[in-house]
Protein backbone atom coordinates (compact mmCIF):
# COMPACT_ATOMS: atom_id res chain seq x y z
CA UNK A 1 0.00 0.00 0.00
CA UNK A 2 2.97 2.08 0.79
CA UNK A 3 5.02 1.60 -2.44
CA UNK A 4 1.31 2.83 -4.12
CA UNK A 5 1.87 6.47 -3.58
CA UNK A 6 -1.25 7.65 -3.20
CA UNK A 7 -2.77 8.88 0.03
CA UNK A 8 -4.25 6.49 2.54
CA UNK A 9 -7.33 7.11 4.74
CA UNK A 10 -7.05 4.76 7.78
CA UNK A 11 -10.13 4.04 10.07
CA UNK A 12 -9.86 3.67 13.31
CA UNK A 13 -5.68 3.11 13.26
CA UNK A 14 -3.30 2.44 10.03
CA UNK A 15 -2.83 -1.19 9.61
CA UNK A 16 0.58 -1.92 11.37
CA UNK A 17 0.15 -0.08 14.16
CA UNK A 18 -1.18 -0.85 17.84
CA UNK A 19 -3.67 1.19 19.34
CA UNK A 20 -2.29 0.66 22.95
CA UNK A 21 1.29 1.65 22.25
CA UNK A 22 3.40 4.31 20.65
CA UNK A 23 5.84 1.71 18.92
CA UNK A 24 4.36 0.45 15.90
CA UNK A 25 4.23 -2.85 13.92
CA UNK A 26 6.43 -3.30 10.85
CA UNK A 27 5.57 -2.73 8.09
CA UNK A 28 2.77 -0.37 9.04
CA UNK A 29 1.09 2.14 6.53
CA UNK A 30 1.45 5.29 5.98
CA UNK A 31 -1.86 7.12 6.28
CA UNK A 32 -2.21 10.95 5.35
CA UNK A 33 -5.59 10.77 7.35
CA UNK A 34 -6.68 8.81 10.45
CA UNK A 35 -10.60 8.49 11.04
CA UNK A 36 -10.29 7.31 14.83
CA UNK A 37 -13.55 7.34 16.95
CA UNK A 38 -14.59 8.74 20.24
CA UNK A 39 -11.34 9.59 21.69
CA UNK A 40 -7.72 9.04 20.33
CA UNK A 41 -5.50 6.16 21.67
CA UNK A 42 -2.13 6.62 22.06
CA UNK A 43 -0.80 5.38 18.57
CA UNK A 44 -2.33 8.45 17.55
CA UNK A 45 -0.99 10.77 20.25
CA UNK A 46 2.93 9.31 20.94
CA UNK A 47 5.22 9.34 18.24
CA UNK A 48 6.44 7.35 16.33
CA UNK A 49 3.27 5.97 15.43
CA UNK A 50 1.50 9.25 15.65
CA UNK A 51 3.58 10.41 12.34
CA UNK A 52 2.12 7.31 10.64
CA UNK A 53 -1.28 8.39 11.34
CA UNK A 54 -1.10 11.55 9.47
CA UNK A 55 -3.65 13.48 10.14
CA UNK A 56 -6.16 12.50 13.18
CA UNK A 57 -9.74 13.19 12.96
CA UNK A 58 -11.72 12.17 15.49
CA UNK A 59 -15.22 10.92 14.44
CA UNK A 60 -18.59 10.91 16.66
CA UNK A 61 -20.15 7.62 16.73
CA UNK A 62 -22.60 8.45 19.32
CA UNK A 63 -20.50 6.33 22.23
CA UNK A 64 -21.35 8.55 24.90
CA UNK A 65 -18.57 10.52 27.34
CA UNK A 66 -20.01 7.95 30.48
CA UNK A 67 -18.68 4.91 28.17
CA UNK A 68 -15.15 6.11 28.20
CA UNK A 69 -15.46 7.22 32.02
CA UNK A 70 -16.68 3.93 33.27
CA UNK A 71 -13.29 2.65 31.59
CA UNK A 72 -11.53 4.51 34.01
CA UNK A 73 -8.87 6.36 31.23
CA UNK A 74 -6.25 7.97 33.20
CA UNK A 75 -4.57 9.81 30.38
CA UNK A 76 -5.83 12.38 28.18
CA UNK A 77 -5.01 14.93 25.42
CA UNK A 78 -5.47 18.38 26.27
CA UNK A 79 -8.32 20.21 23.82
CA UNK A 80 -9.22 23.86 23.99
CA UNK A 81 -12.43 22.81 25.80
CA UNK A 82 -10.18 21.83 28.69
CA UNK A 83 -8.74 25.61 28.18
CA UNK A 84 -11.28 27.92 27.65
CA UNK A 85 -13.01 27.98 30.76
CA UNK A 86 -10.30 29.90 32.13
CA UNK A 87 -10.20 32.44 29.40
CA UNK A 88 -13.30 33.80 29.36
CA UNK A 89 -13.75 37.60 28.52
CA UNK A 90 -13.76 40.04 31.00
CA UNK A 91 -16.39 41.42 32.70
CA UNK A 92 -16.74 45.11 32.88
CA UNK A 93 -16.97 44.99 36.32
CA UNK A 94 -13.63 43.39 37.14
CA UNK A 95 -10.73 45.24 38.30
CA UNK A 96 -6.78 44.20 39.00
CA UNK A 97 -7.16 42.81 42.50
CA UNK A 98 -9.96 40.20 40.50
CA UNK A 99 -7.23 39.10 38.85
CA UNK A 100 -4.57 38.23 41.88
CA UNK A 101 -0.94 39.37 42.57
CA UNK A 102 1.63 36.99 41.68
CA UNK A 103 4.75 36.82 44.07
CA UNK A 104 7.66 35.75 41.92
CA UNK A 105 10.84 34.95 44.20
CA UNK A 106 13.38 34.73 41.28
CA UNK A 107 17.23 35.89 40.11
CA UNK A 108 20.28 36.62 41.34
CA UNK A 109 23.15 38.32 39.46
CA UNK A 110 24.08 37.38 36.54
CA UNK A 111 20.58 35.50 36.00
CA UNK A 112 18.22 38.52 36.42
CA UNK A 113 16.71 37.66 32.94
CA UNK A 114 15.02 34.37 34.34
CA UNK A 115 13.06 36.52 36.91
CA UNK A 116 12.37 38.82 33.98
CA UNK A 117 10.50 36.38 31.72
CA UNK A 118 8.74 34.81 35.03
CA UNK A 119 7.45 38.36 35.21
CA UNK A 120 6.20 38.71 31.86
CA UNK A 121 4.73 35.75 31.68
CA UNK A 122 2.50 36.34 34.52
CA UNK A 123 1.82 39.48 33.26
CA UNK A 124 0.85 38.36 29.60
CA UNK A 125 -1.38 35.82 31.47
CA UNK A 126 -3.89 38.39 32.87
CA UNK A 127 -2.43 38.58 36.66
CA UNK A 128 -3.71 41.85 38.57
CA UNK A 129 0.04 42.77 40.12
CA UNK A 130 3.36 40.86 39.81
CA UNK A 131 6.10 41.78 42.27
CA UNK A 132 9.64 39.79 42.01
CA UNK A 133 11.49 39.47 45.17
CA UNK A 134 15.46 39.54 44.35
CA UNK A 135 18.58 40.90 45.72
CA UNK A 136 18.57 44.84 45.42
CA UNK A 137 21.20 45.12 42.44
CA UNK A 138 19.16 42.29 40.41
CA UNK A 139 16.29 44.64 40.91
CA UNK A 140 17.65 47.59 39.23
CA UNK A 141 17.86 45.35 36.32
CA UNK A 142 14.05 43.97 36.25
CA UNK A 143 12.93 47.39 36.74
CA UNK A 144 14.11 48.24 33.65
CA UNK A 145 13.06 45.30 31.69
CA UNK A 146 9.30 44.67 33.36
CA UNK A 147 8.72 48.21 33.91
CA UNK A 148 4.61 46.59 34.53
CA UNK A 149 5.92 44.68 37.63
CA UNK A 150 7.47 45.51 40.90
CA UNK A 151 10.61 44.88 43.24
CA UNK A 152 11.14 43.78 46.68
CA UNK A 153 14.54 43.27 47.91
CA UNK A 154 15.77 43.37 52.20
CA UNK A 155 12.58 42.10 54.00
CA UNK A 156 11.83 38.56 55.02
CA UNK A 157 10.07 36.20 52.92
CA UNK A 158 6.94 36.11 55.38
CA UNK A 159 6.48 39.85 54.81
CA UNK A 160 6.89 39.85 51.24
CA UNK A 161 4.14 37.21 50.64
CA UNK A 162 1.32 39.08 52.67
CA UNK A 163 -1.74 39.47 50.83
CA UNK A 164 -0.08 37.47 47.58
CA UNK A 165 -2.48 35.40 45.90
CA UNK A 166 0.25 32.79 44.01
CA UNK A 167 3.52 32.35 43.97
CA UNK A 168 6.86 31.36 41.76
CA UNK A 169 9.98 30.19 43.19
CA UNK A 170 13.26 28.82 41.50
CA UNK A 171 14.88 30.28 38.38
CA UNK A 172 17.72 32.23 38.36
CA UNK A 173 18.25 31.50 42.01
CA UNK A 174 22.21 30.30 42.82
CA UNK A 175 22.81 26.79 42.60
CA UNK A 176 24.35 26.31 45.95
CA UNK A 177 24.19 24.49 49.28
CA UNK A 178 23.53 27.59 50.83
CA UNK A 179 20.45 28.64 48.52
CA UNK A 180 19.30 25.10 48.63
CA UNK A 181 19.25 25.33 52.18
CA UNK A 182 17.22 28.57 51.98
CA UNK A 183 15.20 27.23 49.20
CA UNK A 184 13.58 24.08 51.58
CA UNK A 185 13.10 26.61 54.66
CA UNK A 186 11.31 28.73 52.45
CA UNK A 187 9.38 25.93 50.87
CA UNK A 188 8.06 24.93 54.07
CA UNK A 189 6.96 28.11 55.31
CA UNK A 190 4.69 28.94 52.00
CA UNK A 191 0.99 28.10 52.28
CA UNK A 192 -0.29 29.67 49.21
CA UNK A 193 -0.14 28.39 45.83
CA UNK A 194 3.03 27.78 44.64
CA UNK A 195 4.73 27.06 41.34
CA UNK A 196 8.66 25.52 42.00
CA UNK A 197 11.07 25.37 38.99
CA UNK A 198 14.44 25.21 38.30
CA UNK A 199 16.72 25.87 41.29
CA UNK A 200 14.22 25.88 43.21
CA UNK A 201 13.74 21.77 42.23
CA UNK A 202 17.04 21.35 42.56
CA UNK A 203 16.93 22.03 46.18
CA UNK A 204 14.90 18.94 46.62
CA UNK A 205 17.42 16.86 44.41
CA UNK A 206 16.94 12.82 46.11
CA UNK A 207 14.45 14.49 48.76
CA UNK A 208 11.48 14.92 46.40
CA UNK A 209 8.64 13.79 49.70
CA UNK A 210 9.87 17.22 51.32
CA UNK A 211 8.27 19.37 48.75
CA UNK A 212 4.65 18.79 49.66
CA UNK A 213 4.31 17.12 53.05
CA UNK A 214 1.80 19.71 54.00
CA UNK A 215 -0.75 18.76 51.05
CA UNK A 216 -0.95 22.90 49.62
CA UNK A 217 -1.51 23.37 46.02
CA UNK A 218 1.75 22.63 44.06
CA UNK A 219 2.99 22.58 40.64
CA UNK A 220 6.74 21.64 39.79
CA UNK A 221 7.49 22.28 36.70
CA UNK A 222 11.11 19.95 35.83
CA UNK A 223 12.42 19.07 32.52
CA UNK A 224 13.92 15.54 32.01
CA UNK A 225 16.85 16.62 33.65
CA UNK A 226 15.71 17.94 36.38
CA UNK A 227 13.25 15.22 37.06
CA UNK A 228 16.42 12.96 37.11
CA UNK A 229 17.58 14.95 40.13
CA UNK A 230 15.02 14.96 41.77
CA UNK A 231 13.55 11.44 41.47
CA UNK A 232 17.38 10.03 41.95
CA UNK A 233 17.11 8.37 38.51
CA UNK A 234 19.06 8.68 34.86
CA UNK A 235 17.53 10.82 32.22
CA UNK A 236 17.85 8.85 30.00
CA UNK A 237 15.35 6.54 32.12
CA UNK A 238 12.83 9.90 32.39
CA UNK A 239 12.85 10.67 28.83
CA UNK A 240 11.83 6.57 27.94
CA UNK A 241 9.26 6.11 30.52
CA UNK A 242 7.47 9.84 30.86
CA UNK A 243 4.30 9.16 31.38
CA UNK A 244 5.07 6.45 33.99
CA UNK A 245 7.20 8.86 35.92
CA UNK A 246 5.41 12.03 35.98
CA UNK A 247 2.85 9.95 38.04
CA UNK A 248 5.18 8.82 40.14
CA UNK A 249 6.50 12.42 39.96
CA UNK A 250 3.27 13.28 41.02
CA UNK A 251 2.73 11.21 43.84
CA UNK A 252 5.65 10.93 45.49
CA UNK A 253 5.76 14.95 45.65
CA UNK A 254 2.07 15.19 46.24
CA UNK A 255 1.94 17.98 43.74
CA UNK A 256 1.32 18.20 40.17
CA UNK A 257 4.06 18.14 37.77
CA UNK A 258 4.30 19.85 34.36
CA UNK A 259 7.09 17.19 32.69
CA UNK A 260 8.30 19.51 29.90
CA UNK A 261 9.76 18.95 26.27
CA UNK A 262 8.39 17.54 23.35
CA UNK A 263 4.41 16.73 24.04
CA UNK A 264 4.73 17.98 27.60
CA UNK A 265 3.31 16.17 30.36
CA UNK A 266 0.45 17.39 33.26
CA UNK A 267 0.63 14.72 35.94
CA UNK A 268 -1.34 15.20 39.14
CA UNK A 269 -1.37 12.81 42.41
CA UNK A 270 -4.40 10.52 41.87
CA UNK A 271 -2.66 9.09 38.82
CA UNK A 272 -3.94 11.50 35.86
CA UNK A 273 -2.10 12.92 33.13
CA UNK A 274 -3.00 14.90 30.01
CA UNK A 275 -0.93 15.53 27.16
CA UNK A 276 -0.13 18.67 25.68
CA UNK A 277 -0.81 18.71 22.02
CA UNK A 278 1.18 22.51 21.81
CA UNK A 279 4.07 23.88 20.70
CA UNK A 280 7.01 23.51 18.47
CA UNK A 281 10.97 22.84 18.15
CA UNK A 282 11.29 26.26 17.46
CA UNK A 283 10.59 26.67 21.49
CA UNK A 284 14.31 25.37 22.43
CA UNK A 285 15.55 27.59 23.84
CA UNK A 286 16.80 29.61 27.24
CA UNK A 287 13.58 31.51 29.34
CA UNK A 288 11.12 29.50 27.85
CA UNK A 289 10.01 27.45 31.05
CA UNK A 290 10.39 30.68 33.23
CA UNK A 291 7.47 32.48 30.94
CA UNK A 292 5.45 29.11 31.52
CA UNK A 293 6.08 29.56 34.92
CA UNK A 294 4.76 32.85 35.23
CA UNK A 295 1.71 32.12 33.24
CA UNK A 296 1.11 28.88 35.56
CA UNK A 297 1.22 31.40 38.87
CA UNK A 298 -1.10 33.88 37.26
CA UNK A 299 -4.15 31.02 36.67
CA UNK A 300 -3.52 30.14 40.19
CA UNK A 301 -3.55 33.80 41.04
CA UNK A 302 -7.18 33.63 40.12
CA UNK A 303 -8.27 30.54 41.97
CA UNK A 304 -7.88 28.52 39.58
CA UNK A 305 -7.14 24.73 40.43
CA UNK A 306 -3.63 23.66 40.32
CA UNK A 307 -4.23 20.71 37.57
CA UNK A 308 -6.55 22.87 35.89
CA UNK A 309 -3.76 26.26 36.09
CA UNK A 310 -1.04 23.42 34.34
CA UNK A 311 -2.72 22.51 31.86
CA UNK A 312 -4.29 25.55 30.60
CA UNK A 313 -0.74 27.59 31.10
CA UNK A 314 1.05 25.00 28.87
CA UNK A 315 -1.58 24.59 26.20
CA UNK A 316 -1.23 28.73 25.39
CA UNK A 317 2.01 28.83 26.12
CA UNK A 318 2.43 26.43 23.13
CA UNK A 319 -0.32 28.11 21.89
CA UNK A 320 2.03 31.18 21.86
CA UNK A 321 5.07 29.36 20.65
CA UNK A 322 2.50 28.01 17.31
CA UNK A 323 1.90 31.52 16.38
CA UNK A 324 4.98 33.00 16.94
CA UNK A 325 6.57 29.85 14.35
CA UNK A 326 3.34 31.00 12.09
CA UNK A 327 5.23 34.43 11.92
CA UNK A 328 8.80 34.01 11.83
CA UNK A 329 10.08 30.46 11.39
CA UNK A 330 11.45 27.95 13.70
CA UNK A 331 14.56 29.24 14.25
CA UNK A 332 15.42 31.90 17.22
CA UNK A 333 12.47 31.97 18.73
CA UNK A 334 13.00 33.90 21.86
CA UNK A 335 11.36 33.45 25.41
CA UNK A 336 10.46 37.45 25.03
CA UNK A 337 8.53 37.64 22.05
CA UNK A 338 6.59 34.39 22.87
CA UNK A 339 5.53 36.09 26.00
CA UNK A 340 3.96 39.12 23.87
CA UNK A 341 2.25 36.37 21.63
CA UNK A 342 0.49 35.31 24.87
CA UNK A 343 -2.63 37.76 24.78
CA UNK A 344 -3.02 36.72 21.37
CA UNK A 345 -2.83 33.18 21.85
CA UNK A 346 -5.91 33.52 24.71
CA UNK A 347 -7.76 35.70 22.26
CA UNK A 348 -7.28 33.12 19.13
CA UNK A 349 -8.88 30.05 21.74
CA UNK A 350 -11.66 31.94 22.69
Amino acid sequence: MNELALPIVAVDVPSGANASSAEPFDPCVQAAVTVTFAAPKICHVFEPAAILCGEVIVADISIPDSAIGDEGVTLALTTPADVCPHIAPRLGSTHKGTYGHVAIIAGSPGKSGAAVMCARGAIRTGAGLVTVMTDSETAKLIHAASIESMTFSGGDVGEFLQKKSAALLGPGLPDTERAYNWVRTTVASIDIPLVIDASGLNAFAGRAKEINPGNRPRVITPHPGEMARLMDMETQDVVARRVDVAREAARVCNSVVVLKGHQTLIADPEGHVNVNPTGNPGMASGGMGDVLGGMIAAFLARNVDAFDAACAAVYIHGFAGDLLKEEIGDTGLAAMDLAERIPLAIQRLR
